[in-house]
């Protein structure tokens, strides 16, 4: 351990100069300001927040009209191929069958 070491110290020390008491209007403006300020910032971070809840729900919405959504990979084939369907012109069009090969004999 190590000793040794200079102290300095004075008798007397002069006094420190008093600060200026703020005014209480003052001190409740800048306090209202704060708080109008704490409030705006919540308000737009809301306001910010529900936007993009409505922005995903139409994104879904949209994304399930048109097939393109995340839970139609694993839906019925049934359920995909009518959802097709619609789309292409309709629920009362059929698939189309090939026509049947028609035989000709050969020319003699």
């Amino acid at each position: 351990m190590k000793s040794g070491g200079h102290l300095t110290t004075t008798k007397e020390q002069p006094p420190l100069p008093a600060l200026p008491k703020a005014d209480p209007a003052v001190e409740k403006a800048a306090q209202e300001k704060q708080l109008k300020a704490i409030a705006d910032e919540a308000a737009a971070k809301a306001r910010k927040e529900e936007e993009g809840k409505k922005k995903r729900a139409l994104e879904r919405a949209n994304a399930t009209y048109e097939g393109n959504d995340p839970a139609g990979i694993y839906e019925d084939p049934a359920v995909t191929e009518r959802r097709m369907q619609q789309q292409s012109g309709g629920q009362n069009s059929q698939p189309s069958q090939p026509q049947p090969m028609q035989v000709q004999k050969p020319p003699m």
